[in-house]
């Protein structure tokens, strides 16, 4: 695991993310969401989540926008800017993927998939 996370934080460091802020994006490219549901989604502490939500802001990533149904809350989605940067984490994601599992077999590689899959699932 540790070898996995230091991988991604530098495949991460030349877009200038840290592998928790890229995992907020992802989240938020999913559809518009409340910085409440990434909290809990995350696990992690409202303090810290507010203080990822108010960088990626900042940089341009994300913006904040009322919610439709209740205007006192807020929802949370990608920014042009931040939308440009998701693509080029998916290529990065990508060509670092075929690096490292370029050597499976197509089988193994569904093999692999599909645990993975389960193991998600079951996962509470």
């Amino acid at each position: 695991m540790w070898m996995l996370r230091q991988r991604s934080v530098r495949i991460l460091e030349p877009l200038g993310l840290k592998p928790i802020k890229a995992l907020v994006m992802g989240l938020i490219a999913e559809g518009p969401c409340a910085p409440s549901e990434l909290t809990e989604l995350v696990d992690t502490a409202p303090s810290m989540m507010s203080g990822l939500i108010a960088d990626l802001e900042e940089r341009g990533l994300i913006a904040r926008n009322p919610d439709p149904e209740d205007r006192r809350k807020i929802q949370l989605s990608l920014t042009k800017q931040g939308i440009q940067l998701m693509q080029k984490l998916d290529t990065v994601w990508l060509s670092s993927a075929h690096e490292q599992l370029g050597h499976l077999s197509d089988d193994e590689l569904t093999t692999l998939a599909t645990l993975h899959r389960k193991i998600l699932r079951t996962t509470p």
